[in-house]
């Protein structure tokens, strides 16, 4: 999926997306069974993932994943698409990251700022 830009072919993203593929887990309801995922980019405010089923649009779930020092990270998400993927045949979906807290917030920047360091080989 190619980044929004403008009529000049500038980016129009706030916050850059870094690529990574790590494991993740979806929960939605309480008696849901998890959907397991595999986080293909990532940025402050959002992130896109492969699964094996299509979410359901503007669905609030709660995305879960190992961060910095083996901690796991639990924020709350909304599904903003999920379409096929046909390169790999599951469904790629984008996410707005929602989190609840001061705490999940900085989690989630410290997570991101360890994939960029890891990009720009820190």
């Amino acid at each position: 999926m190619k980044s929004p830009t403008d009529k000049h072919g500038t980016c129009k993203r706030r916050y850059a997306r870094f690529e990574t593929c790590f494991p993740g887990v979806l929960h939605g309801e309480s008696d849901a069974k998890p959907v397991a995922c595999s986080v293909i980019d990532i940025s402050l405010v959002g992130a896109r993932l492969l699964t094996d089923e299509r979410l359901p649009k503007d669905r609030q779930l709660v995305l879960e994943f190992a961060g910095n020092k083996k901690t796991r990270i639990r924020t709350a998400v909304h599904v903003r698409h999920s379409e096929p993927h046909k390169e790999t045949g599951r469904f790629l979906s984008g996410l707005q990251l929602a989190p609840a807290s001061f705490d999940e917030r900085k989690a989630i920047a410290e997570f991101v700022s360890m994939v960029f360091q890891g990009q720009a080989g820190g």
